[in-house]
């Protein structure tokens, strides 16, 4: 039987009172320090300074006078992406074909599958009815492809709504500055409470615990399956902060899972 460790099991005792440095922001430092964070510690990281605060400040700047959905609002996703140190062709596409919750087609202006859509409008166009307009997207999507933001504006304005956190947070152009703190999901981090024994944590562990024993049982045994096991980890761990493309592990899974039973390790 494999052995699960939970939190228990860690003494945060040696880390209580000091203060933990993350040198090296990419990918992995974003959730590592978010993790310790979002554990009660002091945690600081290293960012060359104003760096994201200035991009910012910039974007606003260059398109304070946009005003076309039609000929800017795709430059104007790119550099937003940008902002945040992400190259958006790696992760988002536009416009997306899907079907209508009333069976008729229509074209996402930008999705990151699993993560994030946007619909972007004229300058003075109705958000709320933009909103909507996403919403009638959602019927036409797979099931691990809904988003969790979905984001409408209309160059002037910037409305993000949450949808797993039920909150909704809109601001004019000029304080974005203000506000990149709300998109930190691009950049790969967002803020995540954890109880001392997460069910949902629990039940992962309890899973790979399962998985270990019934290969096991295959004779799948030794240092192979170790090392598939932590394989395994490692790919979700990526794809959840986007070390992978988001979604690119799970739609392997599925497509496995569809084509005709193999052995595939």
């Amino acid at each position: 039987m494999a052995k699960i460790y939970y939190d228990k099991d860690a003494d945060f005792k040696v880390l209580k009172g000091k203060k933990i440095g993350i040198i090296g922001y990419g990918s992995q430092g974003h959730a590592q320090a978010q993790n310790l964070r979002d554990s009660g510690l002091d945690v600081v990281v290293a960012e060359l300074e104003g760096l994201l605060g200035d991009r910012a400040l910039a974007f606003s700047t260059e398109w304070k006078a946009a005003f076309s959905e039609d000929s800017e609002a795709k430059s104007f996703w790119d550099s937003f992406f940008n902002v945040f140190g992400v190259t958006r062709r790696r992760v988002a596409s536009f416009e997306k074909p899907v079907k209508k919750g009333d069976g008729k087609g229509g074209f996402i202006d930008l999705l990151w599958k699993g993560t994030l859509l946007v619909e972007h409008k004229s300058r003075g166009k109705d958000l709320d009815s933009a909103f909507r307009q996403a919403l009638d997207y959602f019927p036409g999507l797979a099931e691990r492809d809904l988003p969790r933001y979905v984001v409408v504006s209309d160059f002037a304005r910037i409305r993000l709504y949450d949808l797993d956190g039920g909150e909704t947070h809109e601001f004019p152009l000029d304080e974005l500055v203000n506000n990149v703190g709300l998109f930190g999901f691009i950049a790969g981090y967002q803020s995540r409470s954890f109880a001392e024994q997460d069910p949902v944590n629990v039940e992962a562990a309890e899973r790979m615990g399962r998985l270990h024993d019934l290969l096991l049982d295959t004779d799948y045994t030794g240092h192979p399956l170790e090392v598939l096991l932590v394989r395994l980890l490692f790919c979700l761990f990526a794809e959840d902060t986007t070390i992978f493309t988001q979604g690119a592990f799970q739609a392997v899974s599925y497509t496995h899972l569809t084509l005709p039973t193999k052995r595939i390790v």
